[in-house]
């Protein structure tokens, strides 16, 4: 009884987080997308330099 069930436990929360943000939340899925963006091209200046 003491074993926490996946779906239940920490399925349920992981699976509906996502859908929550995206459904309620649109403008931070942006905000997330943007800072995921800048640490992207900041840390990967081959990009810029290579062409």
């Amino acid at each position: 009884m003491k074993k926490a069930n996946p779906f239940t436990h920490a399925g349920l929360p992981f699976l509906l987080f996502p859908s929550i943000m995206f459904l309620s939340n649109k403008s931070m899925e942006y905000v997330v997308f943007h800072l995921d963006l800048v640490y992207y091209v900041t840390h990967t200046p081959r990009i810029f330099s290579g062409r």
